[in-house]
């Protein structure tokens, strides 16, 4: 997120692993973070114009159309404002080592 969107954030848990075969079959692990800064400042490589928080209501009250994939945000932001996040020691690394 750093490079992004210029913020340093603190992992809190992960949310889900959410799946899915659109154009191509996707898996987006999702986190929740928490950050010190409200100000964003996108990366110099113009490969994001802009950025901007959002509250959960407000997303919701978007339009279909101007979500990349609307069922699973929709999904992600019930079991955000539903369930607390895994603890991160759910994750194991380095099982083969």
């Amino acid at each position: 997120m750093r490079e992004e969107i210029g913020q340093e954030l603190s992992i809190r848990g992960l949310l889900g692993l959410y799946t899915g075969i659109g154009a191509a079959h996707c898996v987006n692990l999702v986190f929740t973070a928490q950050t010190d800064s409200e100000i964003l400042a996108p990366g110099k490589d113009d490969s994001i114009l802009a950025a901007k928080w959002f509250r959960v209501p407000e997303i919701l009250a978007l339009p279909d159309d101007q979500i990349l994939n609307p069922r699973k945000l929709r999904q992600i932001l019930s079991d955000y404002q539903s369930r607390e996040p895994f603890d991160l020691d759910c994750i194991r690394e380095d099982l083969y080592g």
